[in-house]
């Protein structure tokens, strides 16, 4: 079954609207009203995400400004489709994250192999979803540490622009304002020779002088400077659905008030019925910064496997981190409370910390990136973490989903 989205709807102008040969492949002409849309019709999410991100250019995207603007037009386009996505998380409550994944591992290998601007542009596009980690390992893979950085520059850039709203998400300068960065810090993809200002030797061209941009990565003495992290119990107004709410089954059992299975009195005695304790003590931190986030069937779920329990997420604004208590003995709070402001770290030491305070077991949902203040990368900051963890007993993964499959097998 085939659907067709209805550009037409929104701008009046007369569309031709075809189907894409190939899922990733979408985009519409540069015209002032109509013109082509080539999106995917088939009905899957990933269809659908793309569908809406094109309709959405066609209500916000200025595509006489984008046709006209002397900025590089990949960079730029990158930038508006970080600003498009985040339009439709904020204006439209409509998750994109679907599209994103559709990225194969061989388009991951070709942009991580490029100039830098472009790793760091593709990263701030799809800021939110899997792809600037999948940037940065590919990087790595490829002997490119400083592509592996522009990755995770170029999402923290978009997170700090677009959710920080420094400029309303429906400006299109905020698109401009997040290319012009890009380009200052990485420079023009077209101008970058290989190896051009390659003093380390790792083929990233323009990186080593920009080196002074930013932060500075050698590794500083001490203790972690972590930004201050505040702790808020969010409203807890629902409950979980009645389906979930399931109670532990009688058994079988050698002693107790209800007399069930008198025919077991000649086999192993068991003649009583009892309802074993119900499990439900248990602690879960999930780290919600950059590419990570929190669903509702996921706390759902989470809640049902530790109804007397506690769920936290954390992550920090420009200068301070947000751990926000988002379920609690089975209450939980409702679908817009479920992430705190921000999209970096910087406060994982703290968390962890609050963590070990929960009764367990006790786990940690993260993808193993620790930052401290300004999204610093360090040594320290990953040993005081690793340390936290193993006095915690704190068992992490990758996804919330891994924790059943982990209770399962205590």
């Amino acid at each position: 079954m085939q659907h067709r989205p209805m550009p037409e709807a929104i701008d009046g102008g007369a569309w031709d609207v075809t189907g894409s040969p190939q899922q990733r492949h979408a985009g519409v002409t540069a015209q002032a009203t109509g013109g082509r849309m080539l999106v995917p019709l088939h009905d899957t999410a990933g269809a659908e995400a793309i569908r809406r991100h094109e309709l959405a250019h066609v209500r916000i995207t200025p595509r006489d400004r984008m046709a006209a603007s002397a900025l590089h037009p990949t960079i730029l386009n990158h930038c508006e489709d970080a600003r498009v996505s985040q339009y439709l998380e904020d204006e439209v409550r409509m998750s994109t994250q679907p599209g994103a994944d559709l990225v194969t591992d061989d388009e991951i290998r070709d942009i991580a192999g490029g100039p830098l601007a472009l790793v760091a542009s593709a990263a701030a596009a799809l800021h939110r979803s899997t792809v600037p980690r999948r940037l940065m390992d590919a990087a790595n893979d490829a002997g490119r540490p400083g592509a592996a950085l522009a990755a995770q520059y170029g999402q923290r850039l978009a997170v700090a622009s677009l959710d920080g709203h420094r400029m309303s998400v429906d400006t299109f300068a905020l698109a401009e304002a997040l290319a012009r960065t890009i380009l200052d810090m990485y420079g023009d993809p077209d101008d970058l020779e290989d190896g051009a200002g390659d003093e380390d030797g790792d083929g990233d061209g323009r990186f080593d002088p920009l080196r002074g941009m930013l932060p500075d990565y050698g590794e500083p003495a001490g203790e972690p400077d972590w930004y201050p992290m505040t702790v808020t119990t969010q409203p807890l107004t629902r409950t979980l659905p009645a389906t979930m709410r399931g109670r532990a089954r009688l058994r079988p059992d050698l002693r107790g008030r209800r007399l069930r299975h008198v025919g077991r009195l000649h086999t192993d005695g068991r003649v009583f019925a009892s309802r074993p304790p119900t499990k439900g003590a248990g602690a879960v931190l999930i780290d919600t910064s950059g590419s990570m986030s929190l669903t509702v069937d996921e706390i759902d779920a989470l809640t049902a496997l530790f109804p007397a329990g506690v769920i936290g997420c954390y992550s920090s604004t420009a200068d301070e981190g947000h751990l926000w208590i988002v379920a609690r003995r089975g209450r939980i709070t409702t679908p817009d409370r479920l992430d705190p402001p921000g999209g970096g770290n910087g406060c994982d030491g703290p968390a962890l910390a609050w963590l070990n305070q929960q009764p367990g077991p006790r786990y940690w949902v993260c993808d193993g990136h620790v930052t401290e203040r300004g999204d610093r990368s360090t040594a320290r900051a990953r040993a005081q973490c690793a340390r936290l963890a193993r006095e915690g007993a704190v068992v992490r993964v990758e996804r919330s989903g891994d924790i059943t499959e982990a209770e399962a097998a205590r």
